[in-house]
């Protein structure tokens, strides 16, 4: 997994998710949806942190949404449904 993908730093007692993909407008893929997931563990297990801010490189979009290239590759309503599990367990995160 790309270590890049979502980059986390601290301040204080604030933690900032940068999701980094600018050149997709960071559209939501498969390795960015993993790399979200493991971020928002890691920073979640910071005793210190009591705020998470999610931002999004870039200066033309937070996220575009789905990865349009990774979308047209899945054939069939089971490919589309797993992605669609894979946004509803990483962002039930947040209560």
């Amino acid at each position: 997994m790309n270590d890049n993908l979502v980059l986390i730093e601290k301040k204080g007692r604030v933690g900032i998710m940068t999701v980094n993909r600018p050149e997709t407008m960071n559209a939501l893929n498969t390795p960015m949806m993993a790399a979200l997931e493991d971020a928002l563990n890691k920073i979640e297990r910071d005793n210190d942190v009591r705020v998470i801010v999610i931002t999004g490189a870039g200066d033309k979009a937070f996220v575009a949404g789905g990865d349009i290239a990774e979308l047209n590759s899945r054939r069939g309503l089971a490919h589309y449904s797993e992605f669609g599990e894979d946004v509803e367990r990483i962002f039930h995160h947040f209560p």
